[in-house]
Formats: structure tokens, sequence, C-alpha cells
């Protein structure tokens, strides 16, 4: 028997990653839309940076990472 999924299972497993491709920036937008929504509403730091820029910053990283890695995987299949 051959270690290849067959032509169904290929299919779903690009989907899947289509649709995380499609779903990953909406992710990222409610992710950074209400820290900057609330950026004035306290002044509590990290490392003497605002956490709200904090949170942005690490998020926006995140998501750089995830779409650098989603794209890789994509990139592989075809």
């Amino acid at each position: 028997m051959s270690d290849r999924p067959d032509l169904a299972e290929r299919a779903f497993r690009e989907s899947r990653k289509r649709d995380t491709a499609f779903v990953l920036p909406m992710l990222g937008l409610l992710l950074i839309v209400s820290p900057i929504v609330n950026i004035f509403a306290g002044i509590t730091t990290v490392w003497g940076i605002p956490a709200s820029v904090f949170y942005v910053f690490v998020v926006w990283l995140t998501l750089i990472g995830l779409t650098w890695r989603l794209s890789r995987r994509l990139l592989a299949e075809d």
C-alpha cells in the first residue's frame, strides 16, 4: 500500500490550509482592534512599554510568524 494520502485526503488538507489563510487576517484584526481602541484607557507598563502597545506588537509578530509558516506549508504542496 502507498504511503501517500488519497486524492480526497489531499484535497481536504489543502482546503483546510486555504481556509486558515482566509481566517488568519480576520483573527489578527479581531485581536488588534480591541487594544487600539483602549490604548488611552490606562497606563500599565511591561518593561517600561505601555501594556497595550506591547500586546499589539506581540500579536503582530505572532501573526507574521504564523503567516510565514502557513505560506511555507501552502507552497510545499504546490
